[in-house]
């Protein structure tokens, strides 16, 4: 997950047992990483600043990167993961 504040990427391993109301689900671990070099440009975005189309596409290909890398360390907890799920970066509100 990343959101508008761009203080980094957050992730969290989710297990769930059940299914429909009588699901659960336990917290079995989260990693925490830097956006990188994508920051910069979505902090322009975010402001309002003019952005050529290059510097957009470059921009979600390395945070695109950059989230791969974290479901990378986080499926070393768990190998066979059923679901990955990434809602996407918000630039503004």
């Amino acid at each position: 997950m990343t959101g508008t504040s761009l203080d980094g990427i957050d992730a969290v391993l989710v297990r769930t047992t059940g299914s429909g109301l009588a699901m659960q689900a336990s917290i079995e671990g989260g990693v925490h990483a830097p956006i990188g070099p994508a920051a910069d440009t979505l902090t322009q975005l975010s402001h309002g600043a003019a952005c050529t189309a290059a510097a957009v596409a470059h921009a979600a290909h390395t945070l695109g990167e950059a989230i791969a890398n974290v479901v990378t360390e986080m499926i070393t907890h768990a190998p066979d993961p059923t679901c990955v799920a990434v809602h996407g970066q918000t630039v503004h509100h």
